[in-house]
């Protein structure tokens, strides 16, 4: 720090004050200098710098530069060391000697041996603890970067310090402002790069805006086609509605027709019974009858001839006592009229008022009878009440019951007929897959292609929820699997060879890597699904190339949610509900106007067949048949329901209406009886004089004696003068008619014979006592006749009402038949009506299942759209433009709909990442990591990539990666491999020759960093084939023009190429060695080779080479 700072501590009370001189008390840190790069030598001396000049395999020696290593080692620790002469030395001048030529003796760098080297292929990126080193330790022990640590503490402690200084504190310490020219630069770049992220963000709102534009549009048009949808499924309820009411209607309909079809059968039958018992009764009275009529003629003849005798002599008689008999009546009728008219003048007064009170006493019974009857009816509903309201409550449990019965019905049909329709789907799509397909499965049934299993998509079923996810996420559903990648390509033939098609193939033999991933579960963000583990297959086999398909794949339910999970910590591939992906890049696509689906069924294709559908079919038909007996018993509930609530009503209101009238009548019976009262006592006082109304009403009653008296008898006289002329008519028949004209003729003639009127008076008197005798016989024979009559009109009135009834029989009989047959034909047409409603509604139902899912797919496009919507406008709401000073930065405003119509998306993305990249170049970087990674960068080639393992494994990378990018010393680095013609890998996944390859090349490129005088290597080849041990062994020969190796190795590949070779050998129980060159003995070999002819072993005991 330039200036001093001064800080009082703030707990001046409990202790004295104590001033912090941050200069002196937080002082410089001394960081130890880095290791230097380049290899020197120091041999009693300053140091020197070795420099090699080659000449193919010679060399030559740098003065000053040879190091001297102990010859033998003592018990004391002392060491000889060889030079010219032989002289002792102590260990520690030997290490401090060998430590100033450059030979790392506290890491042992110089030293490889096999077991540093698979240990370095099993270091984690960091050490688990202090104690433990990972490939960060050891990397940071190699380039240097370890001489941080101490300082770092004591920083970092000094920084905690201040921390807590500065949260004690009241008052904030002002930093002093820096010159303005030192800040004009700076400033600049600043309100640049704030400037350039203002554009960024305007940009960015013009994109979220058209965005949320096409949104928009595609959102109205959605909900236009759905609104049109929509409308057309109103008419579909409506129509499915009408043929529900009809066929209720008609229902109702059949069922009235059938009960009217069995009475007529029974009313048959029974008319059938009687009219054969009126038969047998109709031919008995018809015998009867005419013995009886026969008997009639004979007597009526016996009476005629009787009667004649005397009747006109009674006759003649009767009249005129009539005569008599009349004219005394008329006067008696007189006289009774006159004094009725009397006493009718005389009574009127009285009458009148009478009659009121008569009506009175009339109205008052009335009322007391109303109120009885009131009275009895208001008992009789309030004992039908509770009985009706038991009823109703009955009815509506019953109702209830039927409801849930016919929801479950409903439900369960609905359920099926969908089963069903998913299964004749399934049936149609198993028969229309392509001809591709087809034609494969047909060579498959054939026995040509047995390793044929099918469409990917065809092998699995998911639930229809995450149809349009998988049908989106995974493009190779349509891809065949076979079983192996033979079959493939016998059918890759067929198809080319018959012109078919093309196809893309998956064989199970090179899925069997993917197993052991199906069966590993995995954690997602928010408990999300993995698409692969919705997928339900026939057999565990199919599974491996369903996770080859679809990965870790995750489902989310919306755009909103899929954006969070896949832009998280870990990056996930997501695609949502609607068909909107995320790849692990970070693109999005899918979703918009139309969606994928409809890929994989929600149930596998093969476990339906006919018969299965036919049972479904089956299945459906009877519950349709049930639904509708639910149906309409849960309507005939209703009706009944209705019915006695309608009853109920109208006995409440009939109780009502009662209890008014009864305290109507009350009221009218206590004014009728005061009105009474009032119009006795009128009736009273308009009362007739007793005495004169006696004698009015005396002279009245005699006359009507006597006019009765007298009146009686000339009706009788007149009654009697009728009967004996309608006697004498009924007699004489037709010939007395004639005599009558005659008598008429011969009235003239009457005068002549009036002298014979004295003889005829004689024979008169002896007819009269002929008459008696005559009428004796007449009323004997009028008896019989009268009896015979009766007999006959009896049987006349019975063969009536037997033909009457026997024919209203016959009639019913008949009527009865006709009604039958119009009963069959209107239960025949009302058949064929329901059969034909029923097909309509399925029909309709078909309909209405292919509208619902129009409506849902455009439901789900604008569902998708609106969290689009929803999304962009959470983005715009995220968008902040940077104040900068002197500056009018303004606000992020709308855009109009005319503007965003014309805008080029594409154009503003490419603007944006421009626009980002130049950004991105001004960001400043951590000092650390910027160090770390200018000195990495500088000394590996490619970002840290390792050249040295392209010499050693003839092609392949390697990397050096942070695990955690932003801070490189929280989770270390690890070891990442790409072998040739491989895939990138972590070094412990590799195998033992990859795993030695790729450490010997991390471990030569560390000493080609920090080069070391002096490497001693201990088999490291023991893991590796003669090939890769002649690269390595290639690589090191190359590699001794910069340094000594000493190589332990039992690999002639290895030890055939060194400068000098060392044998250990045993004899006589003893360790001897011999030092060999192997350039003085090639010569002398090669010649006898020459001559001999023969080959020569030039294998080597185990030696170790220089």
């Amino acid at each position: 720090m330039s200036e001093e700072m001064e800080v009082a501590t703030s707990n001046a009370e409990t202790s004295p004050q104590r001033t912090l001189n941050l200069e002196t008390d937080f002082g410089p840190i001394e960081v130890p200098p880095a290791p230097q790069t380049v290899a020197t030598y120091s041999i009693n001396g300053p140091r020197a710098n070795m420099t090699q000049y080659y000449s193919d395999e010679e060399y030559t020696v740098v003065p000053n530069t040879k190091l001297l290593f102990p010859e033998a080692a003592f018990r004391d620790n002392s060491f000889l060391l060889y030079d010219r002469h032989k002289e002792e030395t102590t260990y520690k001048e030997v290490t401090n000697l060998s430590r100033g030529s450059g030979i790392d003796l506290d890491h042992n760098r110089f030293l490889i041996l096999q077991g540093e080297v698979e240990q370095i292929a099993m270091m984690k990126p960091k050490g688990q603890s202090e104690n433990d080193d990972g490939m960060l330790e050891f990397l940071e022990d190699i380039i240097g970067s370890n001489r941080f640590k101490e300082p770092i503490e004591v920083l970092a402690k000094r920084v905690e310090t201040l921390n807590e200084m500065r949260g004690e504190k009241l008052n904030r310490v002002k930093a002093v402002e820096k010159e303005k020219d030192n800040l004009e630069g700076p400033k600049n770049e600043a309100v640049q790069f704030l400037n350039m992220e203002n554009d960024i963000v305007r940009q960015k709102n013009k994109l979220y805006h058209k965005y949320i534009f096409e949104c928009a549009s595609n959102e109205k048009k959605a909900t236009d086609e759905y609104n049109k949808i929509n409308e057309g499924m109103k008419d579909v309820n409506e129509q499915i509605a009408k043929i529900e009411a009809a066929k209720k209607e008609k229902d109702k309909e059949l069922g009235k027709i059938y009960s009217e079809y069995e009475g007529q059968v029974k009313h048959l039958e029974e008319s059938k019974e009687k009219f054969t018992e009126y038969e047998k009764q109709d031919v008995k009275c018809r015998e009867d009858l005419k013995h009886n009529r026969q008997k009639t003629k004979k007597l009526d003849k016996q009476l005629e001839q009787e009667k004649k005798k005397g009747l006109q002599v009674e006759k003649d008689k009767r009249e005129e006592e009539l005569l008599e008999q009349q004219k005394f009546v008329n006067d008696i009728k007189s006289k009774l009229n006159i004094a009725q008219s009397e006493l009718d003048i005389y009574l009127s007064n009285q009458q009148s008022e009478t009659n009121k009170l008569k009506e009175m006493e009339k109205n008052l019974d009335k009322a007391k009878n109303t109120l009885e009857q009131r009275a009895q009816e208001i008992s009789d509903i309030q004992k039908r009440l509770p009985e009706s309201e038991n009823m109703v409550e009955k009815a509506k449990k019953d109702l209830e019951l039927a409801t849930r019965t016919e929801e479950k019905s409903t439900n369960d049909l609905r359920a099926l007929r969908s089963k069903v329709e998913e299964a004749r789907s399934s049936m149609q799509a198993a028969k229309s897959k392509g001809k591709v397909i087809d034609a494969l499965m047909q060579m498959k049934k054939n026995g040509q292609l047995p390793g044929v299993n099918g469409r990917l998509g065809d092998l699995g079923a998911i639930d229809e929820e995450f149809d349009v996810a998988i049908s989106t996420a995974c493009g190779a559903l349509d891809h065949i699997v076979v079983d192996t990648i033979n079959t493939a390509q016998k059918c890759v033939e067929y198809l080319k060879k018959n012109n078919i098609g093309s196809a893309t193939f998956i064989g199970l033999d090179k899925m069997a890597r993917w197993k052991d991933h199906t069966k590993r579960k995995i954690n997602t963000p928010e408990n999300v699904h993995r698409l692969f583990d919705l997928v339900k297959t026939k057999t565990p086999e199919i599974l491996p190339a369903f996770y080859f398909a679809l990965r870790d794949t995750l489902v989310a339910n919306d755009l909103d949610q899929a954006t969070r999970i896949a832009y998280g910590k870990t990056r996930f591939r997501v695609v949502t509900l609607q068909g909107a992906l995320i790849d692990q890049s970070g693109t999005m696509s899918g979703g918009g106007k139309s969606v994928m689906k409809g890929r994989m069924g929600s149930a596998l294709a093969a476990d339906i067949d006919p018969k299965q559908l036919a049972n479904m079919e089956n299945m459906l038909e009877k519950l349709t048949s049930e639904a509708q007996t639910s149906r309409a018993n849960k309507e005939r509930l209703e009706d009944v329901i209705r019915r006695e609530e309608k009853d109920h009503t109208h006995m409440k209101h009939s109780l009502q209406k009662c209890t008014m009238d009864i305290e109507a009548n009350k009221e009218q019976q206590t004014r009728l009886t005061k009105q009474i009262k009032e119009q006795e006592v009128r009736v009273k006082a308009a009362a007739p004089d007793e005495k004169e109304l006696k004698q009015l009403e005396k002279k009245v009653g005699e006359y009507k004696k006597e006019y009765e008296k007298v009146g009686g008898a000339a009706a009788k006289v007149e009654a009697e003068v009728q009967r004996l002329h309608k006697e004498i008519m009924e007699i004489g028949g037709s010939k007395m008619k004639a005599a009558q004209h005659r008598v008429d003729a011969i009235s003239k003639q009457i005068d002549e014979v009036t002298g014979q009127v004295t003889k005829c008076q004689v024979a008169i008197k002896t007819s009269q006592r002929n008459l008696k005798k005559a009428e004796d016989k007449v009323k004997s024979v009028e008896e019989e006749i009268q009896e015979n009559k009766d007999k006959i009109a009896e049987l006349d009135k019975l063969f009536k009402t037997l033909e009457e009834e026997a024919t209203q029989v016959l009639e019913s009989y008949q009527q009865s038949q006709e009604k039958m047959k119009e009963a069959e034909t209107a239960l025949n047409e009302v058949k064929a009506v329901v059969a034909k409603l029923e097909e309509d509604e399925n029909k309709l139902q078909k309909d209405f299942v292919d509208v619902r899912h129009e409506l849902e797919k455009f439901e789900n496009i604008m569902k998708t759209n609106q969290q689009k919507i929803k999304h962009w406008k959470k983005e715009i709401g995220h968008l902040q433009l940077s104040p900068i000073s002197g500056q009018e930065v303004g606000e992020i405003a709308a855009i109009p709909d005319e503007e965003l119509a014309e805008l080029d998306k594409e154009a503003i993305q490419y603007e944006i990442t421009v626009l980002e990249e130049k950004l991105a170049q001004m960001k400043p970087n951590m000092a650390a990591i910027a160090e770390y990674r200018k000195k990495v960068t500088k000394k590996i080639e490619g970002n840290g990539r390792i050249p040295e393992g392209n010499d050693i494994t003839l092609g392949g990378d390697a990397e050096l990666e942070l695990v955690d990018s932003l801070d490189p010393f929280s989770e270390g680095i690890v070891f990442s491999v790409r072998p040739p013609k491989k895939s990138w890998k972590n070094i412990s996944n590799l195998s033992g020759g990859e795993k030695t390859l790729s450490s010997l090349a991390l471990v030569f490129a560390l000493h080609h960093y920090r080069p070391t005088p002096l490497y001693v290597m201990d088999e490291i080849d023991a893991a590796l084939d003669f090939k890769n041990v002649s690269i390595v062994a290639n690589y090191i020969k190359e590699r001794t023009r910069n340094a000594q190796f000493i190589i332990i190795s039992l690999r002639n590949n290895m030890f055939e190429l060194a400068d000098r070779l060392v044998g250990i050998y045993k004899t006589d129980n003893c360790t001897k060695s011999v030092t060999i060159n192997p350039t003085k003995l090639s010569l002398p070999l090669q010649e006898q080779s020459i001559n001999t002819q023969q080959p020569v072993n030039t294998q080597q005991p185990v030696v170790t080479c220089t």
